[in-house]
């Protein structure tokens, strides 16, 4: 498989400071099983708002559980997630930090195209509740 970025990613994204993803991510999920609904982007999802299109184009990840679990209480949409954790490959894509105000670790991951990785991530929470 060619490392090549899917076709809705905007001229320039990623940006050249991402790196290949080598680490442990944590990211909400819908249910006790990821798959790969649970892995796609704002852009794929047809998300429209004040999103950056290049940050939209990719994954919303935290490196520190912490975080996952301040985002389950601070959005209630995120609520009842699961939390889920999972290795990223450097064969997956690259990653980016993109701290927000309140949760320092979060990164966005872009996948090269036709990347699956929900058989990466298990479910460490399954109450779904903050």
């Amino acid at each position: 498989m060619k490392s090549e970025f899917p076709n809705f990613f905007p001229k320039g994204c990623p940006p050249d400071e991402a790196q290949p993803a080598a680490e442990e991510f944590f990211r909400l999920v819908r249910s006790d099983e990821p798959d790969d609904d649970d892995f796609l982007s704002h852009v794929e999802r047809g998300i429209n708002g004040r999103f950056d299109k290049c940050i939209a184009s990719g994954l919303s990840v935290f490196t520190e559980l912490k975080d996952v679990y301040k985002l389950k209480r601070r959005v209630k949409a995120f609520a009842n997630r699961r939390v889920s954790r999972g290795k990223a490959e450097p064969r997956d894509g690259l990653a980016l930090h993109t701290p927000s105000k309140e949760e320092d670790s979060h990164h966005t991951w872009w996948l090269f195209e036709g990347v699956k990785v929900a058989k990466n991530f298990v479910v460490i929470d399954e109450s779904g509740g903050a």
